[in-house]
């Protein structure tokens, strides 16, 4: 380790990913940049690689640590972490008690995010764990399972709003996490039903990660027409009129009208600190 890295190190929050068998997991880290990163600093027993969270909100750099080893960090930089990301072999009988010995190990940590990861876990395969018994060890260890490549039902399959699942679901959990050193982002809630339906000016996110609203030939082609009212004026009237439209609307588009929706009600609420 050049010297300074670890007081670099230091002054980031962490994520610590590693695996409890033969899976890489550095392959989670190329999942989460989207390509495999720059030559990452190297510690005793692990690789720190720098990864900046840059959402709607806020943007914060973070330290992605991979423990390739049960090896102790640095007490500084063990302070330090947030987050533990645990990879398991869901058709190894055995990896309960593989992971309680893991668990054991990070648990000094005191993350406040803990997610188990696997590939898959096939109910349909006796060799396989099954989901009941791996979810009440998460359960019972205040850990949340993620399954990299899930089988998916039909039930879930004709749900309007189905809960994400895989990588999506990791960055999902790592993007709500309130970061210590995260800088939030100016937004301008829209003002009007019209800025509202037409993106506004509140940033949305698009599949590629941009900040950009919902289009207006979106929702014009999806939505139809809707009456201009100032959200200071805000009914119930109009809330039952806007999920009618949205219903309308792509089914990718909806999460993200959902979103707009909450902002534009939450700030048209008056500051009232004597209520």
């Amino acid at each position: 380790m050049a010297p300074g890295d670890l007081e670099f190190l230091c002054e980031r929050p962490s994520v610590i990913i590693t695996s409890s068998c033969d899976f890489d997991p550095t392959s989670i880290v190329k999942e989460l940049f989207g390509e495999f990163p720059n030559t990452p600093r190297q510690l005793d027993g692990c690789l720190a690689f720098q990864w900046r969270i840059n959402n709607k909100y806020y943007e914060a750099d973070v330290n992605l640590i991979v423990l390739q080893r049960k090896s102790l960090l640095p007490v500084n930089l063990s302070e330090t972490v947030q987050a533990v990301l645990l990879v398991f072999d869901s058709y190894d009988e055995r990896s309960l008690d593989i992971i309680d010995s893991w668990n054991s190990f990070l648990q000094p940590y005191g993350a406040y995010i803990r997610i188990l990861i696997c590939t898959k876990i096939d109910e349909n395969d006796s060799r396989c764990l099954t989901r009941l018994t791996v979810q009440k060890w998460c359960i019972l260890n205040g850990f949340e399972l993620v399954e990299l490549h899930p089988s998916v039902d039909e039930y879930e399959e004709e749900q309007d709003f189905q809960e994400s699942t895989g990588m999506l679901r990791v960055k999902q959990a790592l993007h709500a996490h309130t970061w210590p050193n995260l800088l939030y982002k100016e937004m301008s809630p829209p003002k009007t039903m019209e800025e509202l339906w037409h993106g506004g000016r509140l940033p949305c996110a698009s599949r590629d990660g941009e900040l950009k609203p919902i289009s207006e030939e979106t929702v014009a082609d999806s939505a139809g027409n809707v009456n201009i009212v100032s959200l200071d004026g805000f009914e119930l009237k109009d809330l039952v009129l806007m999920k009618d439209q949205a219903s309308k609307l792509p089914r990718h588009s909806r999460h993200d009208f959902a979103e707009q929706m909450v902002a534009a009600l939450w700030f048209s609420i008056p500051d009232n600190d004597s209520t």
